[in-house]
C-alpha cells in the first residue's frame, strides 16, 4: 500500500492536459469509494481515487480544483497514534484555499487509467470504457 503522502506526491506530479481539474463522486459501495477526475468530463476521466472503508465524508459532490495549487492534502487534524498505526487516513481536497471535500478511510490508491464514455475502438494500455458503455 501507498503511503498517503506518497500518493499525493505521485497525483501531484501527474502530467496533466490542462491547469486544472473537475472532481466528482464516481461510485459508491458500501465498503468502496471511487473519486473521479477530469479535464473533460463529457469524454473521459482521468484519474481515479479509490478509498477503501471509508468512515467520514463530508463535502461537494462536484468540485474543480487549480491543480498548480496546494489541492489536495493528507491527515488534517487526524491523532498521531491513528496515523501511526495506519488505522485511519484522510484527504481532503481544496479550490482556492477553500476546502471543498474530506475524507477519513481505511486506505487510498490511485490509477491513471482514462475511461471513456463513449464506444471506442482500438483501445491502447491504460485505456478503457465506463461500465455503461455498450
Amino acid at each position: 500500500m501507498t503511503e498517503d503522502y506518497d500518493l499525493i506526491n505521485i497525483i501531484k506530479n501527474n502530467t496533466w492536459n490542462a491547469p486544472w481539474l473537475d472532481f466528482s463522486i464516481f461510485h459508491y459501495e458500501k465498503e468502496k469509494l471511487i473519486i473521479v477526475a477530469s479535464d473533460d468530463f463529457s469524454y473521459y476521466h482521468n484519474m481515479e481515487i479509490r478509498i477503501d472503508f471509508p468512515v467520514y465524508v463530508q463535502g461537494y459532490m462536484e468540485w474543480s480544483s487549480d491543480i498548480s495549487d496546494d489541492f489536495i492534502r493528507a491527515n488534517i487534524g487526524l491523532n498521531e497514534d491513528d496515523i501511526k498505526n495506519n488505522a485511519i487516513n484522510s484527504l481532503t481536497f481544496f479550490s482556492e484555499d477553500k476546502q471543498m471535500f474530506t475524507i477519513v478511510a481505511k486506505s487510498f490508491s490511485v490509477n491513471f487509467d482514462t475511461v471513456f464514455y463513449y464506444k471506442r475502438e482500438n483501445l491502447l494500455p491504460q485505456q478503457r470504457l465506463a461500465y455503461w458503455v455498450k
